[in-house]
């Protein structure tokens, strides 16, 4: 994969339903296997339907049934967690994943109990 890209794949299988989660994962061969994931969209093309046309306006487009899974996060065992593997919540809303990161100060402060 490259870097800030984007890899599509075309896959046929038995119709999934609404898909609720993602696995997804890599075998760690190669040199730099690791790489950041955003996030995965799924469109099912066999559900698409019409989208709705207004008055005087072309014939309408088809729009696919989609699904994001955000991660925003590594799958390398020298990154992050060193996970490899992720499993993803789907849903219909697309974002982005990885928010800025902010520094925090924390204090912990203890009472005088016993």
């Amino acid at each position: 994969f490259e870097r800030n890209g984007e890899a599509n794949f075309q896959i046929e299988a038995v119709d999934l339903g609404n898909i609720r989660k993602v696995r997804i994962g890599h075998d760690n061969s190669g040199i730099a296997a690791g790489w950041f994931l955003e996030k995965i969209k799924i469109e099912d093309l066999s559900e698409a339907a019409p989208e709705e046309e207004g008055e005087g306006e072309e014939p309408s487009k088809i729009i696919p049934k989609v699904w994001y899974a955000l991660c925003g996060r590594w799958l390398s065992d020298s990154e992050d967690d060193g996970a490899i593997q992720r499993e993803l919540p789907a849903g219909p809303e697309d974002g982005e994943a990885s928010l800025p990161v902010i520094d925090y100060t924390v204090t912990v402060i203890t009472g005088d109990r016993r």
